[in-house]
């Protein structure tokens, strides 16, 4: 057991992740740490997450299919990275695929030609 600095309460060592560089467990359990990492990250809390992820019913907000990735088990926050401003949450094929096409609606538009095209 262990009690998180953040929360204060006591929790399992589960509740808590391992630190890469020591092995030993964070010092906040991951409620905590994810609620200060999507503070920190989007100016969003854990409250206003969860309030987005049922408004979009579990799923991506493109797909419309649950996170499926082992990686990531949360759906991803999708931000404008010039204006900081969160759209929504995606998982994470998605939320790659449309950063590998630089947020751009133009090339994400002429991708979707090419691949209408190119199944004719």
């Amino acid at each position: 057991m262990k009690t998180c600095r953040s929360c204060g309460v006591e929790k399992s060592l589960s509740e808590f992740h391992k630190r890469s560089d020591t092995g030993r467990r964070q010092n906040a359990c991951k409620t905590c740490y994810h609620s200060a990492q999507l503070y920190r990250n989007y100016g969003i809390t854990l409250d206003d997450y969860d309030r987005m992820y049922e408004e979009q019913n579990g799923v991506c907000a493109i797909c419309s299919l649950p996170q499926l990735s082992k990686r990531n088990t949360r759906l991803c926050v999708d931000h404008d990275h010039d204006t900081g401003e969160v759209r929504g949450l995606l998982c994470d094929s998605c939320n790659r695929g449309i950063g590998l096409l630089k947020d751009d609606p133009r090339l994400l538009e002429r991708a979707a030609q090419y691949i209408r095209t190119s199944k004719d």
